[in-house]
């Protein structure tokens, strides 16, 4: 998931993980990966893991995947925060569980971020 994403739209974030879906972390920003600095692109991670954390009680998810599939020797299968490196998945895949999200809930809760 991507943290802007989540702190925006904090609502198909809850209904996600109120199914059971697994949490992944997309960065922050949807950023290139490879052009970030080392010091940015751990900011990316954990910001987004920070929110996720904060709305789910502590719980932390298990994968990330890049933006784009783009990543580099920095990322290894299992990073430095813990989470395990998935590649890119199809569009059509991707397109099809936001729909199913964005169709899941109703209504507006406020966001705390």
């Amino acid at each position: 998931m991507i943290g802007e994403n989540i702190r925006e739209n904090y609502e198909s974030f809850d209904v996600a993980f109120k199914l059971g879906d697994d949490m992944a972390v997309h960065t922050w920003s949807h950023q290139y990966m490879t052009g970030l600095s080392n010091e940015e692109a751990f900011g990316q991670l954990a910001w987004t893991m920070q929110i996720i954390a904060d709305l789910t009680g502590g719980r932390l998810p298990k994968y990330w995947r890049p933006p784009f599939g783009d990543s580099d020797n920095r990322y290894d299968s299992r990073g430095e925060l813990g989470n395990n490196l998935v590649t890119m998945l199809t569009d059509a895949f991707q397109n099809s569980c936001h729909r199913q999200a964005s169709r899941s809930y109703s209504g507006k809760l406020e966001s705390r971020y």
